[in-house]
């Protein structure tokens, strides 16, 4: 079955109209800019007023507790409580686990390994004991971070995940030293957090993530008696400011925005809801619902795909995308057809590229990113989205009618406008991409922010539960630079380079890219073999690559094009191996073996070729690196050349 993506007149319709007219470009953005630097100018001023006062201008009053509590169930859903006593033995235990650390201050973020704060410090890099000052305005704190710490560390922290999983240890065991707990460090959280002067002030994306965990920890915790009044009170103002502050903070960008701003969106959405009493959440709910649609037609691509073309953010976006879609429904908006369609071919997307062994490939940036992982769970497994049994998904939906998955997880499948395709034979499984140009890049040849690697024609492959050949990961973003743009080149991937040209150009700063290739779409076809193939040329260079890949029960063919004018061409081949692989030379045959699974890589090609394997490393997981073994494939070429790669089970 092939998936050909496509874009409904519906959805074309909703999306704002400007975008496609035929106006010079730096005109049809020129007001939108305008409009979008104002909230900046404002916030510059904020630093010589009375702020505290300012971000409370509007809120109305509660009684209670119970006011409290009263909203969050109109809000996040009813006998919430009642659907995490039924969670199944495995989730219990591992909110249990992460509970018992979170109330011992036990911190496992991002890669610091576990750490414990006697008193929790939340303005502090665990990694390397770097303090962001509390009382300097937000504006000025990010430029404060020294080289090698990164600020993601407490940002992660601060987004409170933690607070979740005691608040449902509390329900599990009905022990008040859970609640206790939640209570204590919110109140902790605010008094070291002035509005606007800590470093946990800074992005609103993480602001907007604090918010929606603060509310359904608390409505789980509505039955302890360690929930006052007064401290309703008190959480009910300090969300107030968040919501200020998300107002004021936008990460809009002009003309497409990303995960941040959609966070930004989720945050309004919930909070506006929750202040819908007052002016200003009435108004920001209205708004925000409004961006919320336009912009998950915007931000995914018409197949579903995410168009950061990350599969990490794709995860989060659509996670993002899961609470607000039924926190909506059930509070009564009317969702129009276009935005569940595409929520529904998110939702596919997720089946489609979960491999044999429930992991995901690890394909372009990833930073761990969640809004509320109910249940702590690996970094890799993605399936809690798109199974209605799991505790996640029952708390998302609850009071809603599950959406369906557009697409089904047992068939190869090709998505035009993401320019990928993902084959699957009996239990082998194949992932590869040709990205070709991002949105952002039809407005400018200049470097963009982007999450994107230099893994064109890249690939995953897997057998069953053994991943063979993998994507290495990311690692790190800004704490470490050099390490991060070494994990987007292309020797990185399971590519070719030739004569050290990158297929796009990698920028010195935080996220820059500047295309220097251009892809032709991938074909597709299914039959005896899973067959597919793609091609890219290099502007600067003039190289051509085009490779196909040939998926069978027993096998993986890949046959290699490249195309150069002149003589002495240097290509440079990978294959990252998956942990646990072990690896020979066997002249010109690599033996791969795992346990008792074993598997012949033999090469054909009219260049002679060097074989060498060199210690690597991967990143599972964001911070965090580990041993693997690579495989490197060099041979010179004049003018054209072709190798045949064949990975065969023993």
């Amino acid at each position: 079955m092939i998936y050909i993506s496509y874009e409904s007149v519906s959805e074309r319709l909703f999306v704002d109209s400007e975008l496609d007219k035929p106006m010079n470009t730096v005109i049809r953005y020129f007001f939108p800019k305008v409009r979008n630097r104002i909230p900046g100018y404002v916030a510059r001023l904020l630093q010589y007023l009375p702020v505290e006062k300012l971000s409370t201008a509007g809120i109305d009053s509660i009684s209670g507790k119970e006011a409290l509590i009263e909203y969050f169930r109109q809000i996040l859903g009813e006998n919430i409580d009642q659907i995490i006593r039924n969670a199944n033995d495995k989730e219990k235990e591992s909110i249990l686990r992460h509970a018992n650390d979170a109330q011992k201050h036990i911190f496992n973020v991002l890669g610091s390994g576990a750490y414990r704060m006697e008193e929790i410090n939340w303005n502090r890099e665990i990694k390397t004991g770097f303090e962001w000052p509390v009382g300097v305005y937000y504006l000025k704190i990010r430029n404060l971070t020294p080289k090698g710490s990164d600020i993601k560390i407490p940002w992660e922290i601060s987004r409170c995940h933690h607070l979740l999983w005691m608040a449902e240890a509390y329900l599990l065991t009905e022990d008040e030293s859970y609640a206790e707990e939640v209570i204590k460090q919110i109140r902790h959280w605010i008094c070291h957090n002035p509005l606007m002067r800590s470093v946990n002030w800074t992005c609103a994306m993480d602001v907007a993530i604090r918010a929606v965990n603060w509310m359904y920890s608390l409505y789980l915790i509505s039955s302890s008696t360690h929930f006052t009044d007064e401290f309703a009170k008190v959480v009910y103002r300090s969300l107030y400011q968040h919501l200020f502050f998300i107002n004021l903070n936008l990460e809009k960008c002009i003309p497409y925005s990303n995960n941040h701003y959609f966070s930004d969106i989720v945050g309004q959405l919930f909070l506006g809801k929750l202040f819908s009493s007052t002016f200003s959440g009435r108004h920001t709910f209205r708004r925000a619902v409004k961006e919320f649609f336009r912009e998950i037609l915007l931000q995914t691509l018409p197949s579903g795909v995410d168009y950061e073309r990350s599969i990490s953010y794709h995860r989060l976006m659509t996670e993002l995308v899961m609470y607000s879609y039924y926190m909506l429904d059930r509070t009564g908006t009317h969702i129009p057809k276009a935005v569940s369609e595409r929520y529904s071919r998110m939702l596919g997307f997720v089946n489609e590229y979960t491999m044999p062994n429930g992991d995901s490939p690890l394909v372009s940036d990833n930073d761990d990113g969640r809004l509320l992982p109910v249940v702590p769970t690996s970094f890799m497994r993605h399936k809690y989205l798109v199974s209605h049994d799991s505790l996640d998904s029952r708390i998302a939906s609850c009071g809603s009618i599950s959406v369906i998955p557009a697409y089904m997880d047992n068939r190869s499948c090709i998505h035009t406008d993401a320019n990928l395709v993902i084959l699957k034979k009996n239990n082998t499984y194949l992932f590869t991409s040709c990205f070709s140009r991002w949105r952002h890049d039809e407005l400018t040849d200049k470097f963009i922010s982007t999450h994107l690697h230099n893994d064109l024609l890249s690939f995953v492959f897997a057998d069953g539960n053994i991943p063979v050949i993998i994507d290495a990961g990311a690692y790190c973003y800004t704490s470490d630079a050099a390490a991060w743009k070494n994990f987007r080149s292309a020797k990185k991937h399971n590519t070719i380079m030739v004569d050290n040209e990158e297929p796009n150009l990698l920028g010195n700063s935080a996220f820059m890219m500047k295309y220097n290739s251009n892809a032709k779409n991938m074909i597709f076809s299914s039959g005896e073999t899973e067959h597919c193939e793609g091609e890219y040329t290099t502007i600067d260079g003039h190289m051509t690559h085009r490779r196909e890949f040939d998926l069978g029960a027993q096998y993986l063919k890949i046959t290699d094009h490249l195309t150069k004018e002149g003589n002495g061409h240097e290509a440079h081949m990978s294959l990252h191996f998956g942990k646990g692989i072990d690896s020979i030379i066997d002249g010109n045959i690599v033996r791969l073996s795992y346990n008792d699974k074993s598997y012949d890589i033999n090469f054909a090609s009219a260049s002679p070729l060097h074989l060498h394997i060199i210690d690597d490393t991967f990143s599972p997981s964001f911070g965090v690196l580990e041993k693997s073994k690579t495989l490197i494939i060099e041979f010179a070429f004049d003018k054209v050349a072709e190798c045949v790669t064949l990975i065969e089970k023993k």
